[in-house]
């Protein structure tokens, strides 16, 4: 009798620990898909927004919240969707460009402050478990490639630009300048897709090649106005830039110097200040 004892008494140990490791498998997976259920949610278009996952380590158990909205802070709150950590669970690193929360963008699916979570056991923090999401919007458990993740060189000027006036997107064009001189005319129309504006290319400004992306996150809505999203990556870009619109003639909707000091502004009437412009 004793000796069964002792083999039951080592089986239920050896189930409980299997349990807890299942736990953080568990935790981990489940967090991979709401944050694939948040992408696709965006990539949609869903109720017309974008949707976000903030993470909240402080909450006992920790919880993560799947949001309507450009961000945690301004988010529609009875859209929240919370979810929990297993009790014997707890986050370990929470590391979103520094950040506890990230928002989709559309079209592209991926999103700006990309990063990782990691969950482990309370009671064995050898047992832990990371879910990763790429600047290119995949999600995994295996950290990015260093070409995926780490070759950009972030550039704190990235921006999102609200503007305000309707644009004629049959006619009118993005016009990028350089120290007063002309660079490229870009149609709007021909760079629609799913009624959105996507561009990305490469001009010669300052006798160098400068690549850079422009697209919006919400074009002409009744509701949200216009939303531009302009991406830079300083390792191809060392030149003053100017982006305007053809139809606005009080100003760019954003301009980025070359220093030192590096500078970015804005002087167009029609580039709501605050809540945007929003330098990433």
């Amino acid at each position: 009798m004793a000796i069964i004892a002792i083999l039951v008494a080592v089986g239920i140990v050896g189930f409980v620990s299997l349990q807890k490791k299942s736990d953080v498998a568990n935790a981990a997976e489940e967090i991979a898909n709401v944050l694939k259920l948040a992408q696709s949610k965006t990539i949609s278009f869903e109720l017309n927004s974008r949707y976000g996952i903030y993470f909240d380590s402080a909450s006992s158990p920790g919880s993560y919240t799947l949001f309507k909205g450009n961000d945690y802070s301004s988010r529609e709150i009875l859209a929240d969707k919370v979810y929990f950590l297993p009790d014997a669970v707890e986050f370990s690193s929470i590391d979103f460009q520094g950040g506890n929360e990230l928002v989709f963008n559309r079209l592209s699916g991926s999103a700006d402050n990309w990063g990782y979570v990691s969950v482990r056991l309370k009671n064995d923090v050898s047992e832990q478990k990371s879910v990763y999401l790429s600047n290119l919007g995949v999600v995994g458990f295996d950290p990015p490639p260093s070409a995926d993740d780490t070759a950009r060189l972030k550039d704190s000027r990235h921006a999102h630009v609200t503007y305000l006036r309707l644009i004629d997107t049959g006619s009118e064009y993005i016009v990028l300048t350089s120290e007063g001189n002309p660079v490229s005319q870009i149609a709007i129309n021909p760079n629609l897709i799913g009624g959105q504006f996507e561009w990305e290319g490469t001009v010669v400004a300052g006798g160098q090649d400068q690549t850079i992306k422009i697209h919006t996150h919400w074009l002409n809505d009744p509701v949200n106005d216009t939303q531009f999203s302009v991406h830079r990556d300083k390792r191809f870009n060392n030149a003053p830039l100017e982006i305007s619109l053809s139809g606005d003639a009080t100003g760019n909707i954003i301009e980025y110097s070359y220093g030192p000091p590096e500078i970015t502004g804005f002087s167009s009437i029609f580039v709501l200040d605050p809540p945007g412009p929003e330098w990433q």
